[in-house]
């Protein structure tokens, strides 16, 4: 889903990594479009898709045996819980289908 934070993280990361001081994280005008590919540790490549559903036909195109998946999750979005493990079992769901015995992370934010 849109928003979830993944970006930031991302973000984040690369700041722990590299020893910079925070950043300001991304606006909500600079959502991810399409993928970004970030390299961390000169070997973990990082995509970060675009989470919104008009993306989510492309992601597939991306999903290898051997690669660890971290689903990100926002865990302030109070709009309906259902909803939000709905669309984590959804997500789950494809990349089950898509890439069998997945090694999958799940990851909160905005808690």
């Amino acid at each position: 889903k849109g928003e979830a934070g993944k970006t930031s993280l991302v973000q984040r990361l690369r700041e722990l990594e590299t020893g910079a001081p925070p950043q300001p994280l991304p606006h909500q005008a600079d959502r991810t479009i399409g993928v970004y590919l970030t390299t961390l540790q000169g070997t973990f490549v990082v995509h970060d898709f675009g989470g919104q559903p008009e993306y989510y036909p492309f992601h597939k195109l991306f999903l290898t045996q051997g690669a660890l998946y971290m689903l990100v999750v926002d865990l302030s979005d109070e709009s309906s819980p259902t909803a939000r493990e709905d669309a984590l079992l959804e997500q789950l769901d494809i990349l089950g289908a898509s890439v069998p015995a997945a090694a999958v992370v799940v990851v909160g934010t905005k808690a």
